[in-house]
């Protein structure tokens, strides 16, 4: 399997929680290489994109509700994503309490 970290020359882990650490700087890596593409794409867009290449913008834009109604529904979905996990995982007896049911 593709690590940075290997390809970085990172040791070997030495400690008990040592692989949750390289987990945390491979994916902090990958965000890293990601956001430096994505800054040479914006850099280069206003040249391939210029007015002297394309016909004519476009300034009404989306004429339909589409994306209102979706954009809702996005928002709606994440909303009860959020509560279902505090009221599963939560401690503050939301709904079923995961911790609370635990014995011990």
């Amino acid at each position: 399997m593709f690590s940075l970290n290997r390809l970085m020359g990172m040791p070997e882990n030495a400690s008990e929680h040592g692989y949750t650490i390289d987990h945390m700087l491979e994916f902090c890596h990958w965000f890293m290489l990601r956001w430096r593409s994505a800054g040479r794409f914006s850099l280069s867009t206003p040249f391939a994109f210029r007015a002297g290449r394309s016909p004519k913008a476009d300034y009404y834009g989306v004429r339909t509700k589409a994306s209102t109604h979706i954009e809702f529904m996005v928002v709606l979905i994440d909303v009860l994503l959020l509560i279902g996990f505090a009221c599963l995982f939560g401690t503050s007896g939301c709904c079923i309490s995961r911790w609370a049911m635990r014995s011990g």
